[in-house]
């Protein structure tokens, strides 16, 4: 009897174990967009376990500028979907409750500035209960901005909007 009694806690134990949720992210960005181009991005949360996951939430961390002491978004940001909300270059998204074998994609629409760095977007998911793997929680894309040549001939005033600083516009400058 106490054999029996022991395997039917272990049983009852282990049953609630095998029902966890699993996040997935994934990351969709645009291709061939040139420097200042806006394209919308989408990030995917699918929940892939066998339970539903709560409290969800997915982490958006955005290209930042090289600018002291503020740091901005490297680029114009707008588009950004519903529940979602920016702090420096952080956006913060409410998924709430994702049923098992159901998602939830928000969007963001970015113009990119032209960067020497490589410019990445990252994504990280999370819920308030356990998770089968959290290796597949994050994705990430590096932006492949293409860029424009032009001629600046000596004389000729040109208007250069390169910095993203937020206090700083467009400043009218003399090509020597």
């Amino acid at each position: 009897m106490t054999k029996l009694l022991t395997g039917l806690t272990v049983l009852l134990l282990a049953a609630p174990a095998l029902a966890i949720s699993n996040l997935t992210v994934t990351l969709s960005a645009p291709s061939g967009l040139a420097v200042y181009q806006a394209g919308t991005y989408g990030v995917t949360v699918l929940n892939n376990g066998k339970k539903s996951a709560p409290g969800s939430k997915v982490v958006i961390n955005l290209p930042a500028t090289s600018t002291s002491p503020t740091v901005h978004v490297l680029g114009q940001l707008s588009g950004i979907a519903s529940g979602c909300t920016l702090s420096g270059t952080v956006l913060t998204c409410q998924l709430g409750t994702i049923l098992k074998g159901a998602s939830v994609t928000k969007t963001f629409t970015l113009a990119g500035a032209y960067s020497s760095a490589p410019m990445v977007i990252s994504a990280t998911a999370s819920t308030t209960i356990a998770e089968k793997t959290l290796a597949d929680n994050s994705a990430s894309r590096t932006l492949a901005l293409a860029t424009i040549a032009t001629a600046v001939v000596t004389g000729v005033e040109v208007a250069h909007e390169h910095c993203t600083a937020a206090s700083i516009g467009a400043r009218p400058l003399r090509g020597r």
